[in-house]
């Protein structure tokens, strides 16, 4: 019937930006999406390469290498707190201690966690 949601259907983001929010808020929204959605979320997480529109929101900016350093220390922390009872990290941006994410996701381990890029010369 026209208009009725596909139930095979993915839902998602093809890529946000890591740097535009928190890896650990991030976590719990897209755990609450998997859930809503009865695991069908789709989570796409890029570095955060548009310098203007960082300057624009007010969001600092990094160089590559940072970004990316950045990027890698977000995926374990969204991947621990995705998959552990109660999460703990120490890295360079980013602590846990005791921190829960519930409910969990509904994909299991957990959701794919695809990584958006792009290269130039």
């Amino acid at each position: 019937m026209p208009g009725e949601l596909d139930p095979a259907g993915r839902v998602g983001i093809m890529v946000t930006a890591n740097t535009y929010g928190h890896p650990a808020v991030l976590a719990n929204i897209t755990a609450t999406v998997d859930g809503i959605t009865r695991g069908r979320l789709e989570f796409g997480l890029g570095a955060g390469w548009y310098e203007r529109e960082h300057r624009a929101y007010g969001i600092p900016y990094h160089s590559v290498g940072e970004s990316i350093r950045r990027l890698g220390e977000a995926c374990e922390v969204i991947r621990r707190l995705w998959t552990q009872s109660v999460a703990y990290f120490y890295g360079q941006n980013n602590q846990l201690t005791e921190t829960r994410c519930e409910p969990k996701p509904v994909q299991k381990p957990h959701p794919r966690i695809v990584i958006g890029g792009a290269a130039s010369s």
